[in-house]
């Protein structure tokens, strides 16, 4: 079984339990510990253009902690993918009133076929764990229609090289980036960086396709 898988399976109940159901986090540790968490969930809801009813590809979707805050603030529809069943089981039951809009798809985003593009992609936490993060960003790219938003964990802060004792302990390498590496990605994906700002230990960016008119407009239905 992918280590990734078995890593996500046994700590699903425990990363649900950081979060409330409005997507802040739950107590004063985890607020203290992983502010930067909510900082994401609320840079992704203001730059997913939700007022515009957007369909939204969520890779990495979890427990369906983003996913409930893009469809219950406006978005058409919500496909999310994940890795992990036991996340998804989680994020079935968040979200069972929603089901007329949501897809969930449990399996490896590179390997699964979505067919045409979305108005909006997301990846928010999940590239501090992708091996070939430049495949996965040009796959994310072909889906997008309109913007591409993810995080990435900062390199060669305090946090960094304890977060990676951590996980790799736990069987779980974890990866980390500058701002430049993060641009050369967006070159060589021929993505276009319109926002890029410091959240706590994370880089949180909103990428558009680079033959796009103003991608910061609305997203159309």
């Amino acid at each position: 079984m992918d280590f990734r898988v078995e890593y996500w399976d046994r700590e699903a109940s425990k990363f649900d339990a950081i979060y409330q159901e409005d997507g802040k986090l739950r107590g004063w540790l985890n607020k203290l510990l992983r502010g930067d968490m909510e900082g994401r969930s609320v840079f992704a809801m203001e730059h997913a253009c939700l007022n515009s009813h957007p369909r939204v590809l969520e890779i990495g979707c979890g427990t369906g902690i983003h996913s409930k805050g893009f469809l219950k603030n406006g978005a058409c529809s919500v496909t999310g993918v994940d890795l992990s069943s036991e996340m998804l089981k989680i994020a079935a039951s968040r979200l069972k009133s929603y089901r007329d809009r949501l897809e969930l798809l449990n399996g490896d985003f590179m390997t699964v076929d979505f067919g045409a593009p979305f108005d909006v992609v997301t990846a928010i936490g999940v590239f501090d764990y992708v091996t070939d993060s430049l495949s996965f960003m040009k796959k994310a790219m072909t889906l997008t229609s309109k913007r591409f938003i993810a995080t990435f964990p900062r390199a060669g802060t305090s946090r960094s090289l304890l977060r990676t004792l951590r996980l790799v302990l736990k069987g779980c390498p974890v990866y980390f980036y500058s701002k430049a590496k993060i641009a050369r990605m967006a070159e060589r994906c021929e993505a276009r960086i319109s926002r890029c700002e410091t959240v706590g230990q994370l880089f949180c960016v909103v990428f558009t396709p680079s033959d796009g008119a103003d991608r910061d407009g609305p997203v159309q239905a």
